[in-house]
């Protein structure tokens, strides 16, 4: 893990660079929830606590499945929204997951929401699935009333294995982003992992489809483009970036 002091210079530099949230990610199923005092899970509780302490950025959290106790925890703590996409629909789920269920994340989804933390919950476009699996994570989502939809697009890498799968062509992300804006009218739908490699110079297309938040800086394991870029974007659509979770509004 990183340290607080690293956690908190990155919070930081979001905070200066526009950005409303910062997410503190985990890799892994889960964070083990051991003594209060030594556990992973208690230093990230207390790094959140500095977070809020330190910056106006508001702190969110993705570390997997959580139990009700441990989301009690988090929004105890200041968390008010926490990420776990479900990745993909039920049906075509196992094709790309074989350690947990999909029932598996649902019921951590349903632990947050019970918890009053806002779940920041989608999927992926483009891993080989068809249209009915798209509009059923859409649906799916719905159900979970998640506040939140990262919409990420495959950037197939070589010796994955999704690697040998066809370019995701950006006007079939742009008619699946449209889609979800229609069964999720209410939500906050974010532009998330991929943008820049699916979309291109297209990018400012999807904010007229029915994207109305992103992600800017870098991701897991992939750079982003700078955050002044997508300032520029959306100085050029006449949109400015803010905390506004309701449909034609921006959540950068």
């Amino acid at each position: 893990m990183k340290t607080s002091e690293e956690i908190l210079a990155q919070a930081k530099a979001a905070e200066a660079a526009g950005a409303k949230r910062f997410c503190l990610v985990s890799q892994g199923k889960g964070i083990k929830h051991n003594s209060p005092k030594t556990s992973e899970f208690a230093e990230i509780l207390a790094t959140v606590r500095r977070i809020i302490d330190e910056t106006n950025i508001k702190p969110c959290c993705a570390l997997g499945e959580v139990t009700l106790e441990q989301a009690q925890e988090l929004r105890a703590a200041g968390v008010t929204r926490y990420n776990h996409n479900l990745e993909a629909s039920e049906n075509f789920f196992p094709k790309i997951v074989t350690t947990h269920k999909w029932s598996d994340r649902t019921a951590t989804i349903k632990n947050l929401k019970a918890a009053g933390i806002q779940a920041c919950s989608g999927g992926i476009i483009g891993m080989g699935e068809s249209w009915e699996d798209r509009i059923d994570l859409a649906l799916a989502l719905r159900e979970l009333a998640v506040e939140s939809v990262p919409v990420n697009l495959l950037a197939a890498r070589k010796g994955t294995p999704l690697g040998d799968l066809p370019k995701l062509d950006p006007y079939e992300a742009l008619k699946a982003i449209a889609i979800f804006r229609l069964i999720l009218p209410e939500q906050i739908i974010r532009y998330a992992g991929g943008r820049e490699a699916v979309m291109g110079e297209l990018q400012h297309l999807g904010l007229k489809a029915g994207i109305n938040a992103m992600l800017v800086g870098h991701y897991l394991t992939t750079l982003g483009q700078p955050a002044e870029q997508d300032k520029a974007m959306l100085d050029s659509l006449g949109l400015e970036g803010g905390e506004a979770p309701i449909p034609g509004s921006f959540d950068r």
